[in-house]
């Protein structure tokens, strides 16, 4: 996204919604991961955050993968950065920020959104999509942090580990 390419954290549905698009290099990322993928070609469900760089994600996947609907719900979000927010050396914050995650999963230094309350918003979507759908895929389309705290449950891996190496 643009926000990568500036090096710059957007956390904020207040920035991420409205700015921060893919660059042409991520358009052609997620068309080339999507056409590499062995999702089905058909049929399937999005869910993705309402960030515009995932609403693009999500629109370029439904097209290649001719799916049935897209949905926004912000339940899928980016996690919130609070100080961090719009700051240069994007990469420095984060590695801040995961080291405090690893010694309490419930802190909000930096005004961030704390592991377990990303855990607990994405695992609510999750249980409640599961039981709204049966036999169908379900693609959901978020951010790095988001994505990688909720594969932690699924791996039974403790919250706060969420930026080690995940299976």
């Amino acid at each position: 996204s643009e926000a990568n390419t500036q090096n710059v954290a957007v956390g904020d549905p207040l920035n991420g919604i409205p700015g921060f698009p893919l660059t042409e290099n991520g358009r052609q990322q997620v068309k080339n991961s999507i056409k590499n993928s062995d999702l089905p070609r058909e049929g399937c469900i999005i869910y993705h955050s309402p960030f515009l760089r995932t609403l693009q994600t999500a629109e370029i996947a439904a097209e290649v993968l001719h799916c049935n609907a897209i949905y926004s719900i912000d339940a899928l979000q980016e996690r919130f950065l609070g100080d961090f927010e719009l700051q240069e050396n994007a990469w420095d914050n984060y590695e801040k920020m995961w080291k405090a995650d690893l010694e309490n999963p419930d802190h909000h230094l930096f005004n961030l959104e704390s592991v377990n309350e990303v855990l607990e918003r994405t695992m609510r979507f999750v249980l409640e999509c599961e039981a709204k759908h049966t036999n169908e895929t379900i693609i959901l389309v978020s951010h790095a942090d988001p994505i990688k705290i909720f594969q932690t449950f699924f791996n039974g891996i403790e919250a706060s580990k969420h930026h080690t190496d995940i299976p």
